[in-house]
């Protein structure tokens, strides 16, 4: 059962009827109070919600609301919110989880790949690099040759030849 204002003012002339005012004064007094801030609040709630002079801008009502269902005949400026492609809406009670599932492509997963097509245009070419310190054999007055594994070496003072494992 929804509380509205006219339920209240029957609580309220059922309360008056039932002669606690004489045997609970002050129980009496509590309970009139509350009834009446609470039809003192719905009438402050409707006065935000449906203002009658003129509707202030501030007014709930001449706000503007995205809605999940289609709700114009209680907000006429509202607007209903669809899903698109893709795109799914999962209402548990009042929360709304918008969920999407767009396909984002990776290659080799997604499927069969495409033609490789033409290389791009060449890169700018960088800077020369330093020069680096002279090899083996840059200063050299014998036939020597470079030592890789398995060859013996000389090692030119003594004539022994080392063995390069």
């Amino acid at each position: 059962m929804a509380i509205t204002v006219e339920t209240l003012n029957r609580l309220k002339s059922q309360l008056l009827t039932s002669g606690i005012q004489d045997k609970n004064q002050a129980l009496f007094q509590v309970i009139n109070l509350l009834i009446d801030g609470v039809i003192q609040g719905f009438g402050e709630v409707n006065t935000q919600v449906f203002p009658s002079s003129g509707g202030g801008s501030g007014s709930l009502s001449n706000g503007t609301f995205i809605t999940y269902g289609n709700d114009i005949a209680t907000l006429p400026q509202s607007a209903q919110l669809l899903a698109g492609a893709g795109i799914q809406f999962n209402l548990n009670g009042r929360l709304l989880t918008i969920s999407a599932a767009i396909p984002i492509p990776v290659d080799g997963i997604d499927g069969i790949d495409g033609e490789i097509g033409p290389p791009g245009p060449q890169g700018m070419v960088g800077a020369t690099g330093p020069m680096g310190p002279p090899g083996l054999d840059a200063v050299c007055e014998c036939e020597e040759v470079l030592p890789f594994i398995g060859n013996s070496i000389h090692d030119g003072l003594t004539g022994n030849f080392t063995q390069v494992i």
